[in-house]
């Protein structure tokens, strides 16, 4: 037990190391590298801008032209860059459009000539067109691991005119790696030897921590023997393990106290249950003889109230039929009602629709009379014009008459009269026109006049028959109010019929309750007196029983001071 757990504590401390070790070690060379990669962009920007600054940008620019006079110039102090920096593993000159236009011997090497062509991040080539230096990450071109450092070269060096080439260093890729490999090698190296120096010094003190253990598992196996004579164990710290000593002495001392008292009683239960067992069988024989006599008293009650059941159920069957009669009853009672509500609800109506129509045919009887009046003012608007008309026939026959002796006189004065004479013609002319308009207006007067007469005929007849329909109606009425009052008298009637059968069916459902409720009651002897004979009979079983259960304890308790001898105390 010690061996196997202390391996498993060591090998889990030694997990723990190891991979604790592993993350940091991956992590410092991550950030390492990342920071080596900083840093290696940096030297290269800066070299290369350095280089810029000695290039002459009017020779590049001849150059670029398509003049290679300046190309040996220019390359040559591409060498000495490189020659200064061997970290650096090329250095060579750029157009915008990524041709190679100067490079030193080493790119030379590497199978490039001017004329070829590089291909320039478009984000590395907006941070060269505003004047700032950049480095790519590491890249392989081939099967070489590279960094390029860019610095741009404008006109005249200054930064506010064009763009006219790029400088560019490349850099081994792998210096990064071995650079950091270096910074972390002892780093990783002393990860790996942690994990076996924790899993020795855990084994060690694992060791020392679980040896009281030991002696725990020693007196753990003598109490599965049996044994509780045994020495209690020492108690020398006061952690975990000086708790559990000190619990296990405690629960030993616990035991040796149960045994002996489960001992003494065991002897105790096993004087008890031979004194039980005697007294049980006494009991049993009286008990045998008391139930035979109950049970001859109780069948005897039991027949008298079966034939009290029957005869109750009897009566019950009968007061149904009853309730069943008086329930059918009570549903054409109620049928009734309903036909005599039903024939009130309509005579009501029948009643509201001849109030209605009487209204309505009081309202036409004052529109007819209305409408005479208004015929009859208009037959004396109609004399009054026609007085007018006369009037004014009257006036124009004056008029004429004037006219005549306006021509007269007018023809009397010779030349003086003829425009009297044009003036009196067109009034002559016109109370002709008016003499004519008048009589076709007398016309249509007197046409009215005769309508009208007639309207007022017919409106007098239309009154005289409205009155008549008001007499019908009002008679009509009368019947209506007779049989509403007779279906109202019927309903209350036939009402109060329903509420008196009522009363029957709610009297005999009430005495078919009660004789139910002595049906049930009889039921409820009945069962309790087979409940007191069943009750009998397992009295008799239970102190059967009883016998047996007093035999077996005093088997168990003897079964128990046997077991209880097994353990040395």
């Amino acid at each position: 037990m010690k061996t196997s757990l202390t391996k498993k504590i060591t090998l889990i401390a030694t997990l723990t190391v190891f991979i604790s070790g592993v993350i940091i070690g991956i992590a410092n060379y991550y950030f390492s590298y990342k920071e080596t990669l900083k840093s290696a962009g940096i030297e290269l920007t800066r070299c290369a801008n350095i280089v810029t600054g000695m290039l002459s940008v009017d020779a590049l620019a001849k150059l670029i032209a398509g003049e290679e006079t300046f190309l040996p110039t220019i390359e040559e102090e591409l060498e000495w860059t490189i020659s200064h920096k061997h970290i650096f593993s090329a250095s060579y000159i750029l157009a915008i459009d990524g041709t190679v236009v100067a490079a030193d011997s080493h790119l030379k090497d590497q199978g490039y000539q001017p004329g070829d062509t590089f291909i320039i991040e478009a984000a590395i080539m907006e941070q060269l067109k505003n004047g700032e230096v950049a480095a790519t990450a590491v890249y392989t071109q081939d099967d070489h691991k590279k960094i390029t450092g860019y610095a741009p070269i404008f006109k005249d060096h200054n930064p506010q005119k064009e763009l006219i080439a790029i400088n560019a260093i490349d850099f081994d890729g792998k210096i990064v790696s071995e650079r950091t490999w270096e910074a972390n090698k002892m780093t990783i190296l002393l990860s790996m030897i942690l994990p076996f120096f924790a899993a020795l010094i855990t084994s060690i003190f694992t060791r020392k921590l679980l040896r009281p253990i030991k002696g725990i598992n020693e007196q753990v196996a003598e109490l599965a023997k049996g044994n509780l004579a045994i020495d209690p164990l020492p108690v020398n710290t006061a952690d975990e393990l000086g708790v559990l000593s000190s619990q296990f002495n405690l629960m030993v001392e616990g035991l040796q106290t149960l045994i002996r008292q489960v001992e003494q009683t065991t002897t105790q239960i096993n004087e008890n249950s031979q004194e039980v067992y005697a007294s049980a069988e006494s009991a049993q024989l009286d008990t045998q003889s008391s139930s035979l006599s109950t049970a001859e008293s109780l069948e005897q009650v039991t027949e008298n109230i079966l034939q009290q059941t029957n005869l109750t159920q009897q009566a019950n069957t009968y007061l149904k039929l009853i309730a069943e009669s008086i329930q059918k009853i009570s549903q054409h009672i109620e049928d009734v009602w309903t036909s005599s509500y039903q024939a009130t609800q309509l005579s009501s109506e029948g009643q509201d629709v001849v109030h209605q129509t009487l209204q309505k045919m009081q309202q036409i009887e004052k529109a007819t009379t209305a409408a005479n009046q208004i015929t009859y003012r208009l037959n004396q608007k109609l004399q009054e014009i026609d007085q007018i008309i006369t009037l004014i026939n009257n006036i124009s026959n004056q008029t004429n008459l004037l006219a005549l002796n306006a021509t007269i006189e007018a023809a009397r004065a010779g030349e003086h009269g003829k425009g009297f004479l044009v003036v009196s013609d067109e009034i002559r002319k016109l109370a002709e026109e008016t003499k004519a308009a008048t009589l076709e207006i007398g016309n249509l007067i007197a046409k009215i006049q005769e309508e009208s007469t007639s309207s007022v005929e017919k409106s007098e007849q239309g009154k005289q028959t409205v009155a008549q329909g008001l007499l019908y109606i009002q008679q009509t009425n009368e019947p209506f109010d007779g049989l509403s009052k007779n279906a109202t008298n019927t309903a209350q009637e036939a009402a109060a019929l329903i509420i008196e059968t009522t009363n029957i069916k709610d009297s005999m459902q009430q005495l078919v309750a009660v004789i139910e409720s002595v049906t049930e009651l009889s039921h409820q002897v009945s069962e309790s007196t087979d409940i007191i004979l069943e009750s009998s009979e397992h009295q008799t079983e239970v102190m059967q029983e009883f016998v047996d259960v007093a035999k077996s304890l005093s088997d168990i308790a003897t079964q128990l001071k046997i077991s209880i001898e097994q353990f040395q105390l």
